[in-house]
């Protein structure tokens, strides 16, 4: 991708809850309008305009999913001129309005528009398996995290590292090995809760939990690297390799469970294991 067109994707993300006018954006760049949107779609395949409004669309519907937000909030955020032009254009593109997307049970990536600055296609392919959840443990830690928040590698990271230093303390010194995370809006603030569960290797069989269900069908996403690295992952996985899949998530917890025989633990500034993500066929 040419550095005038990488420029211009990463002037619109940063932008994508502002007004952009092409015309505007034309004048910017030195270029006819006609001309930057030819330029635009024989490097991507795809229209400028479609690209900024499936982009807003995309981030909107996150925004739904995850927050107990208004959706009048996600229409004024993401630059729609009222609630009616927003619910039309939404349901449109996704076949459901915005309060029934937010309600669904089971959440159909399809449709969601990633960023064409994506890094996702360096990521392997996950694959699927089934797994018995672990038996969740009364060690768990929760935050709020404000929409502003949402991408933010080093806030999410700062609570996990919080939270295992609480889950250590609550496990008598031991590490824990495995966690599991689930998030929910907070009607109560419009924010979103996410709570995570610690637990250690002695709790889990081989797969990673004790078997007190049933197996259920997973993503496995393979992982190495620091805590940082691995949250930057979780938010690959939603924003561009889950659109791409034919799975839903169904409701339940996403787990990242320690390699077998890693020495290391989830505290260590490197380690590995697995990130699972709780889904279904369609």
């Amino acid at each position: 991708m040419k550095s005038f067109t990488r420029d211009l994707i990463i002037w619109i993300e940063e932008n994508l809850d502002k007004k952009i006018i092409l015309d505007e954006v034309a004048e910017k760049s030195g270029y006819s309008k006609w001309h930057l949107q030819r330029l635009f779609r024989q490097e991507t395949g795809m229209k400028l305009a479609t690209y900024i409004r499936e982009r807003r669309l995309s981030e909107s519907a996150i925004l739904l999913k995850m927050t107990s937000a208004p959706v009048i909030h996600a229409a004024e955020k993401f630059g729609f001129t009222n609630q009616q032009a927003f619910t039309r254009t939404f349901t449109k593109y996704f076949c459901l309005p915005p309060a029934r997307y937010r309600q669904t049970r089971e959440w159909h990536f399809r449709g969601l528009q990633p960023s064409l600055l994506s890094t996702a296609g360096t990521m392997l392919e996950p694959e699927t398996t089934w797994l018995s959840a672990p038996a969740l443990s009364d060690v768990t830690f929760s935050y709020q995290c404000e929409s502003a928040d949402l991408y933010s590698i080093d806030f999410h990271t700062e609570q996990r590292e919080q939270g295992l230093k609480k889950a250590a303390r609550l496990l008598r010194g031991q590490s824990p090995t495995w966690f599991a995370e689930r998030f929910e809006p907070d009607s109560s603030s419009g924010n979103i809760r996410l709570t995570l569960t610690f637990g250690c290797r002695e709790d889990k069989d081989e797969r990673g939990g004790k078997k007190t269900s049933s197996p259920c069908m997973f993503l496995r996403f393979p992982f190495e690297g620091s805590a940082a690295e691995l949250t930057e992952m979780q938010m690959n996985v939603y924003r561009h390799i889950l659109p791409r899949r034919a799975e839903a998530r169904r409701d339940g917890h996403d787990l990242f469970i320690m390699g077998p025989g890693h020495e290391a633990n989830l505290i260590s500034s490197h380690f590995q294991g697995d990130y699972y993500i709780p889904v279904t066929a369609i």
